[in-house]
């Protein structure tokens, strides 16, 4: 089980990706997002 600040740490880089995700930089991100994904699939 996590630990307190570990579940902090989680949800408020959830809360802010989804802040950047609303704002200008969210629609260029949307658009890299699954080539990244993809990226970070084959690189393992």
């Amino acid at each position: 089980m996590l630990a307190s600040a570990e579940r902090a740490t989680i949800l408020g880089g959830l809360l802010w990706m989804a802040d950047k995700l609303q704002s200008d930089v969210g629609k260029r991100s949307r658009a890299l997002r699954p080539a990244k994904g993809k990226q970070a699939f084959w690189n393992d």
